[in-house]
């Protein structure tokens, strides 16, 4: 009876440690697929943020030129309103001068009596020149009128062009306003992105790094070069510009991509970046140094965008760059000035 119940004893426990076993495998599985997943969701997310910043790093200069263009017309618009005040004046004073005379002529014929029209009447001698002196008296009246008038359409034209110029100008200074502040908000908004991409590239370091994984996964035959030259590619950004961020990354890239496009360069990357005399990482030993542990992961990120057609909007015409502390003149991206 003894043995039976130390035998049920033994089974009851091995059961036991077998499902312990069981319950401490099964959770790294699922862990394991849940780090997949939320790998591929950062990667995307870096993905479209940084597409979101390009686009709006793109618009920037397009407001700029807008401002440009507002700033260029309004300041023309003062020169034009003094001119047309100083129009407006003379029709006023023209006006006044032609109403004058014509109260004066009133005046004479009907206050002081009209003899002298009169006289100019009675002393025709035939009925044909009293119809003449007549027409002429009339038509004399008839011209104050019509020269009072015309001055008054003149002088209301002149009013009507000020107002329509003045009112052009509070309109161009409420557009340089609004565009002002949405160019204000753009970069504020492009910040935060950059805020939460530095986040997010930093997390999808720490979870590939956690995973074992020190190199991402690129499929560089998809962007039409080797994995040598993508390697090559992602270490001479990181020794270039490695503490400007992705940024300061992406502006290199630009340059370097750039100049093989160009024909005034080599139309390969090896090319372009082992050209005599042009990125001192690569004879005083930097490249080297970041081709023997590999590239960061920002920096292959940056070289997988800009593979893929990414392009810094502030030096996409850029085919040179010097360090910031040279003071040279140009567009300054992390810590390098390029132009």
């Amino acid at each position: 009876m003894t043995c039976k119940f130390k035998s049920l004893q033994r089974i009851v426990i091995t059961i036991i440690l077998i499902g312990m076993m069981t319950s401490m495998v099964l959770p790294d599985l699922s862990t394991s697929t849940v780090k997949a997943e939320t790998i591929d969701e950062l990667k995307d997310k870096t993905k479209n943020i940084q597409e979101n910043i390009n686009k709006s790093k793109d618009n920037i200069p397009k407001l700029q030129k807008q401002i440009e263009k507002i700033v260029k017309e309004s300041k023309k618009l003062p020169g034009q309103i003094r001119q047309l005040e100083v129009k407006l004046s003379a029709a006023k004073l023209s006006e006044s001068l032609q109403y004058d005379k014509l109260k004066k002529r009133i005046k004479f014929m009907y206050e002081n009596g009209n003899t002298s029209f009169l006289e100019v009447l009675f002393e025709s001698k035939s009925f044909a020149e009293f119809l003449s002196n007549s027409e002429y008296i009339q038509n004399i009246s008839q011209y104050d009128r019509d020269m009072l008038n015309e001055l008054k359409d003149t002088r209301e034209k002149i009013e009507k062009a000020t107002n329509n110029l003045k009112e052009k100008q509070e309109e161009l200074k409420s557009k340089q306003k609004e565009l002002k502040e949405k160019q204000a908000q753009l970069k504020k908004s492009i910040e935060a992105s950059q805020q939460s991409l530095d986040k997010y590239n930093t997390e999808l370091s720490q979870k590939l790094s956690a995973l074992g994984m020190t190199n991402m996964v690129i499929d560089s035959a998809k962007m039409g070069v080797s994995v040598e030259d993508f390697t090559l590619f992602a270490s001479i950004l990181e020794a270039e510009a490695g503490i400007g961020g992705y940024n300061g990354m992406l502006a290199v890239a630009t340059v370097i991509l750039n100049r093989v496009e160009s024909p005034r360069f080599p139309n390969t990357i090896r090319e372009v970046i082992f050209a005599p005399g042009q990125f001192s990482p690569t004879w005083n030993g930097a490249l080297n140094s970041i081709l023997e542990k590999g590239p960061s992961i920002t920096a292959q990120r940056v070289a997988e965008d800009a593979l893929n057609g990414s392009r810094h909007a502030d030096v996409r015409h850029c085919y040179f760059f010097w360090a910031s502390f040279t003071g040279h003149p140009g567009i300054n991206v992390g810590d390098n000035v390029f132009w």
